[in-house]
């Protein structure tokens, strides 16, 4: 037989042992070449006649779905028979009771086939679901026990392809199917630190949607790292052989270094399109010798360094595998990154050739350097001092990105992206220079600067920002530490502190993103201690009064997460009390003519109108209300100043913003319809026009939700609910794809519920 004939005749026996409940009854039914057909058949015969069981569940693969569809278990109501296997036959299933619609996978195991070891089992795979809850694990949603006492759990439908074959049909490369492999193991990881083992990783098993998530499947011979009785898996223990582990196959207790191996077997496949070795059929004998003693081949991925990968995943013994799959997936992205790989011997000239090769670049403008280096043959001093000065060279590089070219281009619309491309090369290259730079104390703080701005790109509240919340935590705290160790070796450098109190800032206002009030009412009140710290050592300094008026802004802030699990008019009172005293700093001082003043001047004055207009909802005195617009036209004002002496700035975010305010302001103190549709339109129409110009910025997209949720406010107000409706639809469409791109974000989550119960109330009182 012709070789292509013999890698079909291999891809549908494959197929039909893994996806057939009656192989040979399938077989019949395909449309094959004669010679692929006799060939498929005469290894499925042999197989079915052979001793061999690894591959065997303990229950007949006879799904019987005729005699359960139809039937209803709970409120499912069964569609069609979507599986079989060792733990039973999974249904497709639609929620059947009139309440909502919903389609779920449901696993059934027969009453009558339920034996003492597959009733254990399956309530542990109950237990394991239960104890995971992960984006990429297709989740525990009910459990019950039909009539006839066969128990079954219901789990989410993943509409999917398994993972090799959605990489084939989209075309995926070998980075971008690394990528989608990095968020698997990001899953089994979880599923480690919860003390869980898969034990059966396969592409079967890992689901990909059409949104490219992949979803990890079948927990059903999941094991616990920490049983009660401590009781070993055996031979008996269902598993796919061509993905077991040597202990696996041995009938050894599997660990997490057995998952470790299913990845790399998964992954030689995804990067070469075959697996080490076929198992399927073969005796157990062959088996053993294969899986325990037969050395791997290199895998011939094309790359010294992805080879080097899957063979240490790959290793006979388990203690010579990466210690977790964490340590793997660290291993992939650095490939990803162009740095060495832990699986590679760390040689100089291999640390020097990846550093070359992810610095393209700035090595270009050392070139002359480079060369010099590594072609040398020159003295130890002389390397010495080349190699300094391509460090140097590097670091000034990455210095001009973050501060040169990043400030020339953030105040134009549409760069976005290009700022966080720019901030995260940046990064790179810091990165990599800190490896050699242990106690530079220069270093280590433009290392803080650069997660500090990466930071404000991912998610820095209220700025241009990706909308990655939990990013740009992660980042400000990077910094934090970086800062902490700076200031506790120079307690009386002013411009450690400085930075500190600037990361402090960040972290607090994410935080109040993320509505974890006493989280962020710790870090302000520390930022707020040492602003006046530095306050204290320049009085007057208009730097210095900016920082600490600010300091008190962003506390306030977090007084109004408090506030807002607090309906107390105490609560708000003090909102108001800190926001004014933000206020007053400025105040207090003499005015300086800036830009940063009068925009500062005008963010406090916001501030202070949110609080005033929050104690008018609390006690329905309407002299909060008209405080509020009093105070938020003053902002307004400054807003206007800084847009006349900035025409090439028409839309500024904080001008829409402002607008925004004032209209609330004015319909809720005067009932002036017509002035705040005006102004709250206007609003809209600005952030719009920002929203379009950046479709990536999600801090826009949110700001044009939050006009129409104001718009559907006053409408509703007025009586003019159907749009009102209509506005508040709107809004909602908006943050419900805003919740699936920043599920960090609590505030969010407040704002979903809001409109949804503002669009049921209009609903239920046209």
């Amino acid at each position: 037989m012709m070789e292509s004939r013999w890698d079909e005749v291999q891809a549908v026996l494959g197929d039909l042992l893994e996806h057939s409940a009656e192989p040979l009854e399938s077989l019949n039914r395909r449309n094959l070449a004669p010679e692929v057909r006799r060939r498929v058949e005469e290894l499925l015969r042999a197989f079915l006649d052979s001793e061999g069981f690894l591959d065997s569940p303990p229950l007949p693969l006879s799904p019987e779905p005729d005699r359960r569809l139809g039937q209803r278990l709970g409120p499912w109501r069964l569609e069609a028979a979507i599986g079989w296997g060792g733990m039973g036959t999974v249904y497709r299933a639609e929620r059947d009771d009139g309440e909502f619609k919903q389609r779920v996978a449901i696993k059934v195991i027969a009453a009558g086939r339920l034996s003492r070891q597959m009733e254990r089992r399956f309530r542990e795979e109950r237990q394991i679901l239960a104890r995971i809850e992960h984006p990429n694990v297709s989740r525990l949603i009910d459990g019950g026990m039909a009539v006839d006492g066969s128990p079954y759990l219901v789990m989410e439908y993943v509409d999917g392809t398994p993972i090799d074959v959605w990489c084939r049909e989209q075309a995926l490369d070998s980075r971008g199917r690394l990528r989608l492999f990095g968020k698997v193991c990001e899953t089994v990881q979880f599923a480690h630190q919860n003390l869980i083992v898969h034990c059966d990783l396969k592409p079967a098993n890992i689901l990909v949607t059409g949104e490219g998530v992949p979803k990890l499947l079948d927990f059903g011979i999941a094991r616990f790292l920490a049983q009660d009785g401590g009781e070993a898996a055996t031979l008996l223990h269902p598993m796919t052989a061509d993905y077991a582990s040597p202990e696996q196959v041995r009938g050894l207790p599997p660990g997490t270094a057995s998952d470790t191996y299913s990845l790399g077997i998964l992954l030689h496949e995804l990067l070469t399109g075959k697996r080490p070795y076929r198992l399927a059929g073969k005796p157990l004998d062959e088996v053993l010798a294969t899986v325990c003693d037969r050395e791997i081949d290199r895998p011939g991925t094309g790359a010294a360094d992805l080879d080097a990968i899957i063979l240490q995943a790959l290793e006979k013994k388990p203690q010579r595998r990466y210690p977790s799959v964490e340590r793997l997936a660290l291993d992939v992205r650095a490939y990803l990154e162009g740095r060495p790989v832990a699986a590679r011997p760390a040689s100089f000239f291999y640390r020097a050739r990846k550093f070359a090769s992810r610095n393209a670049m700035p090595m270009a403008a050392c070139t002359v350097i480079v060369i010099a280096i590594v072609a040398g043959g020159l003295s130890t001093l002389a390397e010495s001092r080349r190699a300094l000065r391509r460090f140097n060279d590097v670091r000034n590089l990455a210095h001009s990105l973050l501060f040169d070219v990043y400030d020339s281009v953030k105040v134009a619309p549409g760069t976005l992206a290009a700022r966080r491309l720019l901030v995260s090369r940046a990064q790179q290259y810091l990165d990599s220079l800190s490896l050699d730079a242990a106690g530079d104390s220069a270093l280590t703080r433009e290392l803080a600067l650069s997660y500090q701005r990466l930071g404000e790109v991912l998610g820095s509240p209220y700025t241009a920002n990706l909308g990655d919340t939990a990013g740009a935590y992660a980042s400000f705290r990077k910094a934090e530490s970086l800062l902490d160790r700076e200031a506790a070796r120079y307690p009386a450098d002013a411009v450690v502190q400085d930075q500190l109190f600037q990361a402090h800032l960040s972290i607090g206002r994410v935080l109040v993103r993320q509505r974890n009030a006493d989280a962020a009412l710790a870090v302000s009140s520390r930022a707020v201690a040492e602003a006046e710290a530095l306050y204290a050592r320049q009085p007057g300094d208009p730097t210095r009064v900016l920082k600490l008026s600010q300091a008190y802004g962003y506390l306030a802030e977090a007084y109004g997460v408090a506030a807002s699990r607090d309906p107390s008019v105490k609560a708000a009172e003090q909102v108001l009390t800190t926001s004014k005293k933000s206020l007053e700093i400025l105040d207090s001082h003499a005015p300086v003519s800036s830009d940063q003043w009068r925009a500062s001047i005008a963010s406090r004055c916001f501030t202070v109108g949110y609080a005033l207009f929050e104690l008018g909802d609390r006690t329905g005195n309407l002299s909060y209300y008209r405080q509020a617009l009093d105070i938020r036209l003053r902002g307004d004002d400054m807003d206007r100043e800084l847009a006349s002496a900035h025409p090439e700035q028409p839309d500024r975010r904080e001008f829409a913003d402002g607008l925004a305010n004032v209209a609330l302001s004015r319909w809720k103190c005067c009932r002036d319809l017509a002035g705040a549709l005006r102004d709250q339109n206007s609003a809209l129409g600005r952030f719009q026009k920002l929203a379009d110009a950046e479709p990536q910025n999600l801090e826009l997209r949110r700001d044009v939700s939050n006009m129409y949720q104001n718009i559907g406010l006053i409408l509703a107000e007025a009586g003019r609910r159907p749009e009102a409706l209509a506005a508040n639809r709107k809004a909602l469409q908006i943050l419900e794809e805003l919740g699936r791109a920043d599920p960090a974000s609590g505030e969010n989550s407040i704002y979903l519920a809001q409109v949804r119960a503002r669009i049921a109330e209009l609903q239920n009182h046209p």
